[in-house]
């Protein structure tokens, strides 16, 4: 899998190769600004209700227009999905306490993955006909944690599958498997904290920027 063969050095110039790398303002942006959030916060459900809409992806309010703002749609746009929007909307305690299972620094067990994943799906169960997806958890997921977590969208899902030879869907045992925990092993995630601005910001959000690697722009 060359994705797991990377050096530091190629993968930053994959990210930065985005659109001639007029997106990165833009993505390092919508991270610093979740970090923030979740430092001042804690849990989700201690936010505003435009905050929280942010972190998850389901926000209609109008861009930013200045260059280096937050566009709150990248790493995936969940307003599609609407029982998850509208658990969002609601304040949800049962999805805020599903992301309080992954802590906010240092390592993620798998054990604490598991944890999160039985309380998000959990948290749709008494909605017929809800189900929670592996986009929406990432999209979470990959707010709080971008050092461990990519968000799965419909612009990234097919590079991600072909990169770490995954057939079929994702599901969540197959994210962690296949994505989360193999990773570990690449270079350019096991690399220590950079020198640079910028550079350490891409470390500090390196496997939620693996979407600007994988994402297909129309």
């Amino acid at each position: 899998m060359p994705v797991l063969r990377m050096t530091w050095r190629e993968f930053v110039a994959k990210v930065r190769a985005e659109r001639n790398g007029t997106t990165l303002a833009t993505r390092l942006a919508v991270l610093e600004s979740a970090h923030k959030q979740f430092r001042r916060y804690k849990s989700l459900r201690l936010m505003d209700e435009l905050t929280r809409k942010r972190i998850a992806g389901t926000t209609y309010e109008a861009d930013d227009p200045r260059p280096s703002a937050p566009k709150w749609m990248w790493f995936g746009s969940m307003r599609g999905h609407g029982n998850f929007k509208a658990a969002v909307a609601r304040n949800s305690r049962a999805l805020s306490d599903a992301l309080d299972q992954i802590p906010p620094d240092g390592d993620v067990t798998r054990e604490q993955y598991g944890a999160f994943v039985q309380k998000f799906t959990a948290a749709f169960a008494s909605v017929r006909g809800a189900r929670g997806g592996v986009g929406t958890a990432t999209r979470l997921l990959a707010m709080k944690r971008p050092d461990r977590f990519v968000c799965v969208n419909s612009r990234n899902r097919r590079g991600l599958s072909q990169a770490f030879c995954i057939r079929g869907s994702i599901e969540f045992e197959e994210y962690w498997d296949s994505i989360v925990d193999r990773v570990r092993s690449a270079p350019w995630f096991s690399v220590g904290e950079p020198e640079g601005d910028e550079d350490a910001a891409i470390w500090r959000g390196r496997a939620a920027m693996m979407d600007a690697v994988y994402y297909e722009h129309p």
